[in-house]
């Protein structure tokens, strides 16, 4: 009798070190923060870029993203993908968010969710500060044009280089 009694009682000890031991896990587990990879493209100051060193991204995006992180609770890995390459990882689900300077086109907005625009921006066209010859598209014809790929000022570029 006595060792059954003795094993009932090891038995609710096991028990309850059991629940308090999962109850520490959950406890454990609701405190451990959440990690998005957020992909960028790290060449694109102020916006996104890499300090002087190297060793950290920073930028207006990068400071909202990180304050976005700080107010809802998680914690951001930037991943300096470039951006043709962010958007391309976004779409098939190898990261979980991308913040970069983009324009919000009707083909993107078919692919993303975007949020609300905190700066308003357009495609320029720059030349050296020394060259006077070229002053409109017209002159840049037959002439060697630098754009970045995937952005909405290259595909502006292009098709204006179709009209001249």
């Amino acid at each position: 009798m006595k060792s059954k009694i003795m094993l009932v009682v090891m038995s609710l000890a096991l028990l309850v070190s059991g629940i308090f031991m999962t109850s520490h896990q959950e406890i454990a587990k609701a405190e451990e923060k959440k990690v998005y990879q957020i992909g960028t493209d790290v060449t694109y100051p102020p916006f996104e870029f890499a300090n002087s060193s190297n060793t950290e991204y920073i930028g207006i995006d990068i400071d909202i993203i990180k304050a976005v992180a700080k107010a809802e609770n998680f914690e951001v890995r930037i991943l300096p993908l470039g951006f043709s390459a962010a958007v391309q990882a976004l779409d098939t689900g190898q990261v979980d968010g991308v913040i970069a300077g983009t324009t919000i086109t009707p083909d993107r907005e078919k692919k993303m969710d975007f949020g609300t625009p905190y700066f308003n921006t357009g495609a320029v066209f720059v030349t050296a500060q020394n060259n006077d010859s070229i002053k409109s598209m017209e002159d840049a014809r037959g002439k060697r044009v630098a754009v970045k790929t995937g952005t909405a000022a290259a595909n502006y570029g292009i098709e204006q280089a179709k009209k001249i």
